[in-house]
């Protein structure tokens, strides 16, 4: 089909004012442009949705913005957004990440080349003034269960590109990690994903409790292993071993 996209990217917002437009162009503007844009707003109190209407009326590729009416969580909103994609793959982005402009290019070359079913990548890590305090980097290639879950979660959210079927055959759980819940559940079917090398991201961290939320990611963490019925033992050992390579890696991140 001719005006079939290849891409339908999916935008989650909640209370994102202050930097939803800088991520609204970021993918706007860029270089591969076949492309749809599904906006998910979950229920925001601010002025998120105004400036997401008033930035997009005069778009000139297909542009579905859905409201939420009540707050649902990220897992819920991007399930919805999965339900109204057309595109043969989805890529997602939240309110307060910024993309390279040659993001989906890189990834749509790459598809192509290998046949890839679900492509990732690293990704640098900026603070709300969009400065960078960090790089996100992983030893790139294919990942497979076993890579999956050996040392915390690899795969950088804004940053995936996916096949549309396999998320509609594998929606979000409602659960902690959501993400990480379900790239241990596709590897463990044997689909396989590939972190290409190129930096492709911006990932907005927070200032507020970083400490505490890396306190909760661990919890979190030791949580989607069980819920993904490895042991208590292995569990409690997978945990650990990605808090020390945590630490470890932390010391090269800068």
């Amino acid at each position: 089909m001719q005006n079939e996209r290849f891409f339908s990217v999916i935008l989650n917002t909640y209370n994102n004012q202050s930097s939803v437009v800088n991520t609204l162009n970021s993918v706007l503007k860029q270089s591969y442009k076949n492309f749809e844009l599904i906006i998910v707003d979950d229920h925001s109190a601010d002025k998120t949705l105004k400036l997401i209407k008033d930035n997009t009326i005069k778009l000139t590729i297909p542009v579905k913005i859905i409201s939420l009416t009540r707050n649902h969580g990220v897992a819920y909103a991007r399930n919805i957004g999965v339900e109204n994609a057309s595109g043969k793959f989805i890529a997602f982005i939240d309110g307060d990440d910024i993309w390279n402009k040659d993001k989906l290019e890189i990834q749509h070359n790459f598809i192509i080349k290998k046949k890839a079913r679900w492509v990732f990548s690293n990704y640098s890590v900026i603070n709300n003034k969009y400065k960078q305090i960090g790089k996100r980097l992983r030893e790139t290639g294919i990942y497979n269960y076993k890579k999956i879950i050996s040392n915390g979660n690899p795969v950088g959210m804004l940053t995936v590109v996916i096949e549309a079927n396999i998320l509609r055959k594998n929606p979000f759980r409602k659960v902690k990690h959501e993400d990480y819940d379900l790239w241990i559940r596709l590897s463990k079917k044997g689909i396989l994903g590939y972190l290409i090398s190129d930096n492709l991201a911006k990932y907005m961290k927070h200032s507020k409790s970083i400490s505490s939320n890396k306190l909760a990611s661990m919890k979190w963490t030791y949580g989607v292993f069980r819920i993904n019925n490895l042991s208590m033992s292995y569990s409690l050992f997978l945990t650990i071993k990605y808090i020390v390579n945590y630490f470890r890696r932390k010391k090269y991140m800068r």
